[in-house]
């Protein structure tokens, strides 16, 4: 889960975040990550590391002898929008207008509107403004926003006109090395391609192409080696990775590491690594890049907690990390006490095109080239028939028409479908799903928006 502030109190990010844009044409992803300690809360992942003068095995350094970003530009990312994410217990989506709504949970400010319902102790609790309990227009940022990313306290939202605006829990350890919640949407940066967030570190991407990162660097996570022990409270303000300077195409933040895509096709991960996360073939911490399947082309990329999964040139889906619960989708479950892959599975599906991709803590999903969404994992908020036992192989999850966008967390997942149309399902405690109810719901709701 990653804190939002105000840059006012920290002028170095914006100068970090100075000339950013979004770019989705290469796939640069607007990043959703899930709860870590908060009411109906899940937790994901995230972490970046420096580059390399090579990997482990000896092979080119990343962004070495890469073509350029245009020339790149058709092979690499999803034609997503990123329009729509799910937080700890929110919700949030761009319309064809770009006004950008918000609902569910409102502990820290989350849905942006003004008010929380939490700050502090849980006997502090307000339950006048603990929830949202339909989608409402986010103040100040009506009609000027491309694409929105949630955070497990907070959102971000990248504005038509490429500036960063950020609020809810003040997980500026990350990013200001301050702790102050904001209820409303404020100014962080502006002209960003992409930014990605995850419990105690954050990723933004630039529009040369390079990469920074703030945040908790215990797993050396942030691309500038182990953490530096003068930090104030362990956290970095954000810095470049050297190393993948104007290579990188999109960045996936896991918990305790991160994963890029270059333009020239190839996935590079670095941080921690105790249940092969990222993908080496090995289980040791690394604060250099270090790449995935090196003989293998890549077109996109996602991540979770503590699994990833790329889609590759040749139409394949491949991931690597914990497989707990099936979440790799190799149609094998593990026998032992280490359901570990650190070096990447083929998905047990041979999917026409992909649209989406999304993870969540032991959960994949993806839509393909038709529209339809298939998942693998643990699906306990999944839909009717499916338990939470692991399932290994992927399923199709029936949806009321074809999906364009779906987006998971831990206990929530929505789909965005043809023609604008939102769904939900999952856990409703916190009014998350969108169409007034508290109620849990295994099969999808429509989202209920004002007329």
């Amino acid at each position: 889960m990653t804190r939002f502030l105000e840059s006012s109190s920290y002028p170095r990010l914006e100068r970090a975040l100075s000339a950013l844009t979004l770019g989705l044409a290469l796939g640069a992803a607007v990043g959703c990550a899930t709860p870590r300690k908060q009411p109906q809360s899940g937790a994901r992942g995230a972490a970046l590391t420096s580059p390399p003068a090579a990997d482990h095995a000896g092979t080119s350094q990343p962004g070495q002898s890469a073509p350029s970003p245009t020339a790149a530009s058709a092979a690499v990312g999803l034609p997503e929008s990123h329009r729509l994410c799910v937080g700890g217990s929110h919700t949030c989506f761009v319309d064809g207008e770009q006004t950008l709504w918000c609902w569910g949970g409102n502990y820290y400010g989350a849905v942006g509107v003004g008010t929380h319902g939490f700050v502090g102790r849980m006997e502090d609790m307000d339950t006048e403004h603990a929830a949202v309990k339909l989608p409402t227009r986010v103040p100040s940022l009506e009609h000027r926003v491309r694409a929105v990313g949630c955070g497990s306290g907070g959102a971000c939202a990248v504005t038509v006109d490429g500036r960063l605006y950020c609020w809810g829990q003040g997980e500026g350890r990350e990013v200001l090395q301050d702790f102050a919640d904001s209820p409303l949407p404020r100014n962080i940066g502006g002209k960003v391609l992409a930014v990605a967030l995850e419990r105690e570190h954050g990723c933004a991407l630039r529009e040369d192409r390079t990469l920074w990162c703030w945040g908790a660097n215990g797993s050396g996570a942030l691309g500038h080696g182990p953490r530096d022990p003068n930090e104030k409270r362990g956290y970095s303000p954000a810095t470049e990775v050297a190393g993948l300077r104007a290579s990188v195409a999109a960045a996936a933040v896991l918990e305790a590491a991160t994963c890029a895509l270059l333009v020239d096709n190839s996935v590079w991960c670095w941080g921690g690594n105790d249940e092969g996360e990222l993908g080496d073939g090995s289980f040791e911490q690394r604060y250099a890049p270090v790449r995935v399947s090196p003989s293998v082309r890549f077109a996109a990329l996602a991540a979770g907690a503590t699994h990833a999964c790329a889609w590759t040139l040749d139409r394949r889906l491949l991931c690597w990390g914990t497989d707990a619960f099936g979440q790799l989708g190799n149609g094998k479950i593990p026998k032992d006490n280490r359901p570990f892959f650190p070096s990447a599975q083929a998905v047990a599906h041979e999917f026409s095109g992909l649209r989406s991709l999304d993870l969540g803590v032991g959960e994949t999903l993806a839509v393909d080239g038709n529209g339809e969404l298939y998942a693998w994992g643990d699906q306990h908020w999944g839909l009717r028939g499916f338990t939470p036992a692991p399932n290994p192989t992927p399923h199709r999850i029936p949806l009321p028409g074809r999906a364009v966008e779906i987006r998971a967390n831990e206990t929530h997942r929505c789909a965005l479908l043809e023609g604008g149309a939102v769904w939900c399902w999952g856990n409703g405690e916190s009014y998350e799903l969108g169409n007034g109810s508290d109620a849990n719901h295994r099969e999808p709701v429509r989202v209920t928006f004002p007329k």
